[in-house]
């Protein structure tokens, strides 16, 4: 079990008050929204991708959100000029029979994102968005933690958040 100075548990704007114990959630959770938080090259990426095969593994569909200041549609491609000068709401591009699917919807915030994937997914984890006040069950730093224990703590993160929605999830 790793201690309480990574791990944050239940909303707190701009990542709130530490809690003594991992075992005092402030309420039941609604949903089960992980949040990893850390600088740049700290690991946070690779240890998403080891829990979300770890969970998978477990039989949960796990949805991932990624916070960037990067541009990610390209001014000029297609889909960027379906939004911008052809004025559409969304524009989606598919590859083949749907084998990638890219979805660009512009002004959308979190939460909005968020509902759409919990239509699909059990789980959702966040990368970064230090500054949203989208409630979430824990928020796990990757300062002073390796790889392979961030994916670990992920995982139970998840798996806690799950039994306390329902009781008798099987880990």
């Amino acid at each position: 079990m790793h201690g309480p100075a990574n791990i944050m548990l239940g909303h707190n704007k701009n990542l709130g008050r530490r809690l003594k114990s991992l075992d005092q959630p402030s309420r039941k959770p609604q949903r089960c929204i992980i949040q990893i938080v850390g600088p740049r090259d700290s690991g946070k990426t690779n240890s998403i991708v080891k829990a979300s095969r770890v969970l998978k593994e477990k039989g949960l569909k796990v949805a991932v959100v990624k916070h960037t200041h990067h541009q990610i549609d390209i001014k000029g491609k297609d889909s960027w000029r379906f939004i911008n000068e052809g004025g559409a709401i969304a524009a989606a591009i598919i590859r083949g029979l749907g084998e990638e699917v890219a979805i660009f919807i512009p002004n959308t915030e979190l939460d909005k994102i968020l509902e759409m994937f919990f239509k699909i997914a059990d789980v959702v984890i966040i990368e970064g968005f230090k500054g949203s006040n989208v409630e979430v069950f824990a928020t796990i730093s990757t300062e002073g933690i390796r790889d392979k224990d961030l994916a670990d703590l992920i995982v139970e993160q998840v798996l806690r958040c799950l039994e306390s929605i329902a009781p008798t999830f099987p880990r």
